[in-house]
This record gives C-alpha cells, sequence and structure tokens, in this order.
C-alpha cells in the first residue's frame, strides 16, 4: 500500500488452514467455576448432563480466588441443547452463573461393531484415523461381558485386541 500510518505497517498477513470439513462441527462450551459445593453431589453431575445430551462433560481442579480450590465443571453441547444443559447445571449445581462461548471441534468418523471374544461378542467403534482404521472396545461392553463371563475387564480388552490384531494381518 501508499498509504503512510504513523508507527503502524501498511501491510496484512493472512492465513488460511482448514481441516476436512466433514471433520468440522459448531458447538458451543458451557464452563462454571464451584467451590461451595460436596464433592460427592458434584461427581454426579458429568453423568446426568451426558444422559441428558451434551457431547461431553468434565470436572477440572482449579485455584479460585482467594486461593480456594474449585472445581471447573466444563460442558460441550450442540448448540441447541445449551440452554437446556444450563438449566440442568443451575437446577443440580450450586452456581449462580455459567460461561457460554462458541468452540469447534474436529471428530474423526467413526462407526459401530462388533467383535468375538471367548466369552461371546463385544461392541467396539471402528475409528478412521489419518493412518487407518482403529478399533476401540467399548468400555461398558467390556465390563459387563467381563461380570457375565466371570473373567477380568482387561482379559475381555486383551482378547477384543486380539481379534483386532488378528483380523488386520
Amino acid at each position: 500500500g501508499r498509504r503512510k500510518l504513523p508507527g503502524l505497517a501498511n501491510i496484512i498477513r493472512a492465513h488460511l488452514a482448514e481441516a476436512d470439513a466433514a471433520l468440522a462441527e459448531a458447538i458451543e462450551v458451557i464452563e462454571t467455576d464451584i467451590d461451595d459445593m460436596s464433592p460427592e453431589v458434584l461427581a454426579t453431575l458429568p453423568e446426568l448432563l451426558r444422559s441428558a445430551g451434551a457431547l461431553d462433560a468434565t470436572l477440572t481442579p482449579v485455584l479460585m480466588k482467594k486461593g480456594r480450590q474449585g472445581i471447573r465443571l466444563s460442558v460441550l453441547a450442540q448448540t441447541g441443547d445449551t440452554s437446556r444443559l444450563a438449566d440442568l447445571i443451575f437446577r443440580h449445581s450450586s452456581t449462580i452463573g455459567v460461561r457460554i462461548f462458541p468452540a469447534r471441534r474436529l471428530v474423526l468418523p467413526r462407526t459401530a461393531g462388533e467383535v468375538d471374544t471367548p466369552w461371546g461378542p463385544v461392541a467396539v467403534k471402528k475409528v478412521e484415523r489419518p493412518q487407518g482404521t482403529e478399533i476401540v472396545p467399548e468400555a461398558d461392553a467390556c465390563r459387563e461381558l467381563a461380570e457375565k463371563a466371570g473373567v477380568s475387564m482387561r482379559e475381555v480388552m486383551a482378547a477384543a485386541h486380539k481379534w483386532c490384531l488378528e483380523k488386520n494381518e
């Protein structure tokens, strides 16, 4: 440019980078910090929110003002679910306010499947990674099968992984 701007360079630099658009989705994040609630009650909140449709909900320790220990509740939500999930947070926690902000997430394609183990079939998800398909045993399904069969969950998971390795060779 020819224009002279005192104290500023008359240039602009832009970078455009885009991941596979099929993998990207717009979501919202709901957050609040809590320092005055029973940990036993607070620990139930993420599962309640996930069962109500949250994409994910986590609790993270934080240091709040005046050095108080607290917990940050972070919830990933579809845009249309934000108000309903925030209402659940207000109803089931001691918070008096939440932060809501837009976010983007990239998600690898995945499908549900099943693999055989010596104790019966177990649910897995097939994740399409850039380097190839990965088969991941579902923890709840492995635990349930282990309890029924009277074996450890580790044995069921190992058998599911072994099946995956044998089928991919």
